[in-house]
């Protein structure tokens, strides 16, 4: 009888883990083309995606709020598209201090400046390379 009860009790803890809802502040915000929704999460470093495109229509990009690590926002920037090939499917993580993040914009953000200062990855190199 106990290793029934013992049993019942662990698949009940199983199920219930099955439809536990995630805590919010694992949940990334999608912002879907929103670079202002995107700007808010992203100066309080919350998880939070966005696809966004320069105003000239040269480059989309998808960019990614990871959260802290230590006192550094982590964004993850990616060009998906650009009139540029130089810098098509480029990426680039860059960890911003917290006292960066007020002015945080979707697009300005990541000028060469701030890449060669806070980013690595390949696109950064591409950036370099452009002059």
């Amino acid at each position: 009888m106990n290793k029934i009860l013992l049993f019942a009790f662990a698949l009940a803890v199983f199920i219930a883990g099955c439809f536990h809802e995630p805590k919010a502040s694992l949940v990334v915000k999608d912002c879907g083309t929103d670079e202002k929704c995107f700007e808010d999460a992203a100066q309080n470093c919350a998880l939070a995606k966005v696809t966004v495109t320069s105003s000239t229509g040269a480059i989309t990009a998808y960019e990614e709020s990871k959260g802290y690590d230590g006192d550094n926002c982590v964004v993850y920037f990616k060009v998906t598209a650009s009139q540029v090939p130089t810098f098509a499917d480029k990426d680039m993580t860059c960890k911003f201090p917290k006292t960066t993040l007020s002015g945080f914009d979707a697009i300005t953000s990541f000028n060469s400046q701030s890449a060669f200062t806070y980013c690595t990855g390949s696109l950064v190199e591409a950036i370099r390379s452009a002059g």
